[in-house]
């Protein structure tokens, strides 16, 4: 299927070799933030179909933290989250993939009963099939789970704009020239805790 002039306006890297340039529209792909048409396309309204967290997702990491990125996508590995924790108070980002089961979202730590749990914001969840594509599982906002069957366009437009945050957020924070490749070596200035790496083997 040919892409259209839209969708061209993000350009994608081919560094890692299971997520080449060429994959088509439903797989993951790396978007080159250093582009000034990637730049201008986050942008755009309405919001470039390419722009969105099935391509987010793996940019972010792969400009903060590439070992991470490499353990987020074997599935090898049971289970793999960052979170990052934003300096202005606002919802931690939460990117985790338990099993082929991916979710990204925005959550608070609240306490109840003495115990602290995690109200989510709004999350979307993505199934990774057995040809890698990732297929839009469920769409979480503010306590009502909604099945992919009777709101995709939602869920599609809520990930496009939870994608474009996080694109802005690697825009503005990603050492584009030169990478981190460890997680001591992070440095995400719109960030307030430390960032929490985990890798459940």
């Amino acid at each position: 299927m040919a892409n259209s002039e839209q969708d061209m306006v993000v350009k994608f890297l081919s560094k890692i070799p299971s997520l080449p340039a060429e994959l088509p529209t439903g797989w993951p792909h790396i978007i080159d933030l250093a582009s000034s048409a990637t730049r201008t396309s986050v942008h755009m309204k309405p919001i470039p179909d390419n722009v969105n967290l099935l391509n987010a997702v793996p940019t972010l990491l792969y400009y903060h933290n590439l070992e991470f990125l490499r353990k987020f996508l074997d599935l090898a590995i049971e289970k793999v989250t960052f979170i990052g924790h934003p300096t202005n108070g606002t919802s931690d980002l939460h990117i985790e993939r338990k099993g082929n089961r991916i979710t990204c979202g925005y959550h608070k730590e609240i306490k109840v009963k003495g115990k602290r749990i995690r109200e989510w914001e709004a999350s979307i969840e993505y199934s990774i099939s057995g040809s890698g594509q990732w297929l839009l599982a469920a769409h979480y906002v503010r306590g009502n789970t909604t099945c992919m069957h009777y709101d995709l366009a939602a869920a599609t437009d809520a990930g496009r704009r939870m994608a474009r945050s996080l694109l802005l957020v690697g825009i503005a924070t990603a050492p584009l020239q030169k990478r981190s490749h460890s997680a001591s070596s992070l440095n995400i200035a719109e960030m307030g805790r430390p960032c929490e790496w985990t890798v459940d083997d």
